[in-house]
């Protein structure tokens, strides 16, 4: 397959830097397979002493990266000499969010077969040219490259000088393709220097949580600021009640005060209250060494006296008199006190109305 050596700079609009997709002919590149003896976990160091055993460079002069695919194992590097990205105007990579040369977003490396690299295309050469149709980039900075396949012969007056990178693909891609790489991957893929890396990954790491951060605590403040606004909400309806039931209290207790007359009246009426003869009855026994200083009935027939007794003997006869009359009750005890020869005394009765009293007051 032959791939187009169009320089490629796509922005990343959330913080102004941009992806930088790396002509091929500017890499030395390398497909190989991974051995059974090397763990995954040891990859990196094995691509690395790969890189060392292979470039006639100090690994500290090149810009590499590699492209590692498990199910086939076979890992793809590629490298160029820093010198020679400064020479074609590659300069301050460190200002971009990715740099990553052509071959490393091809959405399949298994039919990959690497024959040479930097070498001049033939006039009648078949080539299958990725076309990238767009780049999309979500929010944590991590693009997905949509491709677009066509087949396509060169002019026979192409330029002889035109350098592209010779790649063949047994199998040819479908029309539409995609590649959507994770964060490790592209770090993997990036050919910036290794310590850039790695106090990069550590900045943006540092960066994702303080977003993640500030994220969420907006969330909690809209969570908050959403509980006030009903909570005041709340408030001002309860404040708008009150006010209303405090308008209306004076009618209510005007309404109460009348109901409360009535059930009097009512009670009263049903219960037949006859204070004049609750009066007559205490009276009609009453002896003549006790007098009354003070009298309450109330609506339910009872009455409470306060008096005054020449002896406490005469009381408790009175106050049996009273029982065995059939129409007093002791509500309570009574209580009595005897000072200076004369005995004061307090009780509360229930009345009862006998038959013949009734007759008596309905007539």
């Amino acid at each position: 397959m032959k791939i187009t050596t169009t320089e490629e700079r796509i922005k990343h609009s959330n913080n102004s830097r941009e992806i930088i997709i790396l002509p091929n002919d500017l890499f030395f590149v390398d497909l190989t397979e991974l051995p059974i003896e090397v763990d995954e976990n040891e990859i990196d160091s094995f691509a690395e002493l790969n890189m060392e055993g292979s470039s006639p460079f100090p690994i500290e002069q090149l810009n590499w990266g590699f492209r590692f695919e498990p199910n086939s194992r076979k890992i793809l590097l590629f490298a160029t000499h820093r010198d020679r990205l400064k020479n074609s105007n590659y300069k301050e990579l460190e200002s971009y969010l990715w740099v990553l040369p052509e071959i490393a977003v091809l959405p399949d490396i298994n039919s990959l077969e690497v024959d040479t690299f930097s070498m001049r295309a033939s006039n009648d050469a078949p080539a299958l040219h990725l076309l990238k149709k767009e780049i999309e980039i979500n929010e944590a900075g991590l693009p997905t490259f949509k491709f677009e396949a066509t087949t396509t012969n060169f002019c026979a007056d192409a330029s002889d000088s035109e350098e592209i990178s010779e790649l063949k693909y047994s199998n040819p891609p479908s029309t539409h393709e995609v590649f959507a790489p994770n964060d490790h991957e592209l770090w993997r893929a990036d050919v910036r220097s290794a310590e850039y890396k790695k106090r990069e990954k550590s900045r943006r790491s540092i960066s994702a949580r303080i977003t993640r951060f500030f994220y969420w605590a907006s969330i909690f403040a809209i969570f908050i600021i959403t509980l006030e606004c009903i909570l005041l909400g709340t408030k001002s309806w309860t404040s708008r009640q009150e006010s209303l039931i405090a308008e209306q209290s004076g009618a209510v207790s005007k309404i109460e005060e009348q109901r409360s007359l009535i059930n009097k009246l009512e009670q009263m009426f049903q219960n037949e209250v006859r204070p004049v003869a609750i009066l007559g009855a205490l009276n009609t026994v009453r002896p003549r060494g006790i007098y009354f200083t003070s009298t309450t009935t109330t609506i339910d027939n009872n009455i409470t006296i306060e008096g005054v007794a020449q002896t406490i003997n005469e009381l408790n006869n009175y106050i049996e008199t009273l029982k065995g009359s059939g129409q007093f009750s002791l509500t309570q005890d009574p209580k009595s006190l005897t000072r200076s020869g004369k005995t004061t005394f307090t009780m509360t009765l229930a009345y009862t109305p006998t038959k013949d009293t009734t007759t008596v007051d309905s007539r």
